[in-house]
């Protein structure tokens, strides 16, 4: 038994730390200081801005970012995933560098784990709040080119984040948004654990990488949460994991890995974070104790969200956007599994849709799956060159393809 190993959608939508990118140039709409221009972004540093608890309450804060500078006419602001999993002191992301990048951590983790002396119950934590802080730092950074990139929980802030920006007259709108691993809703959870089990099905039917035997001889070895990471990690790779496995192995850095994601997951109010925004708005559960039995997962009672009704919960359908969206979804992701970015899609009417789909890409596609063309999808976007993404796709190593989510969803395991 492999206690833990389905935090499955939990642990990765929390340590999805790896991947959210973001683009942009002109405004959509007739807004002040509507005018296309270099940003004026001269020096790579941790920047402070002053934002408040809500909307409603005020009382102020000190939040924290970290702006990037690479000379572009474009800024990328990096929304992590979790909630809960902060950017600005984690690996840096090269193929964010064709922008400008802000990188964020949220309010109560990581460079703004202080947050907890103005709220220390957590009563302002909230995805609209979230928001909030990033709406501040656009506002002192008079961002009049940009693109907002979530990834996993990222893409719900993403999302929320780009609907406030374009009810208000004082900000430019981006120039588009970009969607990994998306959330369209709430959880669902049996909807996750059964695109886990098909995962594995398809694993060993087609002798691509049998996650069970790997995962045998680290049982003893390792803790159950730590066995439990890397199986969701290895998953998460999809057609890759065997590559992946390889390569942790012979580096021997399996513990040292796991042990830093691990750590990064609980430390600094992570944990916190996630249980406030999530059992609230997106998770009818939370971490739970589920467990890996005769090469299939199966749902044990109980988990962190277990006593908390969820008040408010999230569907994008009630977050209406116009900027375009482009989505990148990997037909093996079994945390945000491909009918979630569906029913974004659905949702947005009035959004121009590029839906991008990752054949064998796993939750973190563009950082595993197809690193080696992600920078050039990124450039095209930040463009607004359509031909040259097409073309971009052509050179990914997994088939990588513009197609309906429809047709995405048919061609998942």
């Amino acid at each position: 038994m492999i206690k833990n190993l389905s935090i499955i959608s939990k642990v990765l939508l929390v340590t999805s730390t790896l991947l959210v990118f973001i683009l942009s140039t002109s405004c959509s709409k007739d807004k002040t200081n509507s005018h296309v221009r270099v940003e004026s972004c001269t020096e790579s540093k941790i920047k402070k801005v002053t934002s408040q608890l809500s909307s409603e309450n005020k009382k102020t804060f000190s939040y924290t970012y970290k702006q990037v500078c690479n000379n572009a006419k474009t800024t990328i602001i990096y929304i992590p995933g979790g909630p809960g999993q902060g950017s600005i002191d984690s690996s840096q992301i090269k193929s964010l560098n064709v922008a400008n990048v802000i990188y964020t951590d949220p309010r109560g983790v990581g460079r703004n784990f202080n947050y907890w002396k103005s709220d220390v119950d957590g009563t302002y934590l909230t995805t609209k709040n979230l928001a909030l802080d990033i709406i501040n730092v656009i506002k002192k950074e008079n961002l009049s080119n940009y693109i907002i990139y979530g990834h996993s929980y990222g893409t719900v802030l993403a999302t929320v984040l780009t609907h406030l920006i374009e009810a208000r007259k004082d900000l430019n709108d981006p120039q588009s948004i970009v969607l990994e691993g998306t959330l369209g809703k709430a959880l669902v959870v049996s909807e996750q654990r059964d695109a886990g089990n098909r995962l594995i099905k398809h694993f060993e039917s087609t002798n691509e990488f049998c996650l069970h035997c790997k995962l045998q001889p680290y049982i003893s070895k390792y803790s159950s949460s730590e066995v439990g990471h890397l199986g969701q990690t290895l998953l998460s790779a999809g057609v890759d994991a065997e590559n992946i496995f390889k390569h942790l192995e012979e580096s021997n850095k399996i513990k040292t890995t796991l042990k830093k994601n691990l750590e990064s997951i609980l430390a600094k109010g992570g944990l916190d974070l996630y249980n406030k925004v999530a059992c609230n708005e997106l998770d009818p559960t939370g971490f739970i104790l589920d467990h890996y039995e005769d090469r299939k997962y199966i749902q044990v009672s109980g988990g962190s969200c277990e006593n908390i009704d969820m008040k408010d919960p999230f569907n994008s359908r009630d977050f209406q956007v116009r900027a375009p969206i482009f989505y990148i979804t990997g037909t093996h992701d079994i945390s945000t599994p491909a009918k979630q970015a569906l029913h974004h899609y659905q949702q947005q009417p009035f959004s121009q849709k590029t839906f991008i789909c990752v054949q064998g890409g796993g939750h973190e596609a563009m950082s595993y799956n197809i690193q080696g063309c992600s920078r050039n999808i990124l450039n095209s976007i930040v463009q607004d060159d359509h031909k040259s993404l097409k073309k971009s796709l052509t050179n990914c190593r997994l088939k990588t393809e513009i197609i309906s989510p429809q047709e995405c969803i048919k061609s998942a395991p």
